[in-house]
C-alpha cells in the first residue's frame, strides 16, 4: 500500500505548464468535489479564472471525500509523469486516433492527462507493464508438445470472465473485487499481468493502493 504522494503533479509551477483546458477538462467529471474545496471552475475555454495554487493545494491534500477515481487517476499520471514515460506514451498514441496538443514547455502531466481524458486504459496497461520486469510473483508454464502451437489471443469476454473468476477469489482473501488482467504478447512468449487490491487497513492518513502485480508467462521452451 501506498500513500497519495503527488511529488511530481501537484506544485503550481508543474501545473501551470498543463495547458489550462486540459487541466479543467480533466477536473470536469469532479466539480461538486472541487467546487466543494474551494475552487470554482472555469469553462475549458475560458481564459482565466484558475487559481492554480489552490488547485494544487487540493491536490496535495486529499480527504475522505476526494473521489477514488480522481485519486487512481491522479496517481496514474503522477507515475507516469516521467521522461520514460513520455516517450513510452508517445508511442503507444502514435498510430491511434488520440488527439493530443503539447507545447514547447509543457510538463510530461500534461500528455498522461490528455491521454488518461481519452483512453484511461492507455496509462494503465503502460504503468503495469513496468511491474513485468519486477513482478512480486511468477509462474511458467512449459508446453508438453514439441512443435509450439500458435497462441490466439482471448478475446475480451474471456478475459471478463478470467477477471470475474479473480474477483471472487481475491475477495475471500480480502482483496477486493477490482482485479485487472492485461496481456502482452512478444516475439517468444506472452505475459499475462495480473493487478489487484491488498486487504483494507485503517489509518489516520488517506490512502491508496498501489496494486501488487503477479505474472504468468506462456514462454516457448523446448
Amino acid at each position: 500500500m501506498a500513500t497519495l504522494n503527488l511529488r511530481r503533479f501537484s506544485k503550481p509551477e508543474m501545473l501551470r505548464k498543463i495547458d489550462r483546458s486540459h487541466l479543467i477538462t480533466f477536473s470536469e467529471p469532479y466539480t461538486e468535489y472541487i467546487s466543494g474545496r474551494g475552487i470554482e471552475l472555469p469553462s475549458a475555454a475560458a481564459e482565466n479564472g484558475l487559481d492554480y495554487t489552490v488547485m494544487s493545494n487540493v491536490l496535495l491534500n486529499p480527504n475522505t471525500s476526494t473521489p477514488p477515481e480522481m485519486s487512481e487517476a491522479l496517481y496514474y499520471i503522477n507515475e507516469m509523469s516521467t521522461p520514460e514515460g513520455f516517450e513510452l506514451i508517445q508511442e503507444a498514441i502514435a498510430y491511434t486516433e488520440i488527439d493530443v496538443s503539447i507545447s514547447e514547455d509543457a510538463a510530461y502531466g500534461d500528455l498522461d492527462l490528455q491521454v488518461l481524458v481519452q483512453d484511461r486504459n492507455i496509462i494503465e496497461r503502460l504503468h503495469a507493464e513496468q511491474f513485468l520486469f519486477r513482478p512480486r510473483s511468477f509462474e511458467y508454464f512449459k508446453c508438453a508438445r514439441e512443435t509450439i502451437p500458435g497462441f490466439e489471443e482471448p478475446s475480451e469476454e474471456t478475459i471478463a470472465a478470467l477477471v470475474a473468476d479473480l474477483d471472487e477469489w481475491f475477495a475471500k482473501k480480502r482483496r477486493g473485487r477490482a482485479s485487472k488482467v492485461f496481456i502482452y504478447v512478444k516475439e517468444d512468449f506472452v505475459w499475462f499481468l495480473v493487478r489487484h487490491g491488498e486487504p483494507f487497513t485503517r489509518g489516520p492518513l488517506l490512502r491508496m493502493v498501489n496494486p501488487p502485480a503477479c505474472s504468468i508467462g506462456r514462454k516457448n521452451m523446448t
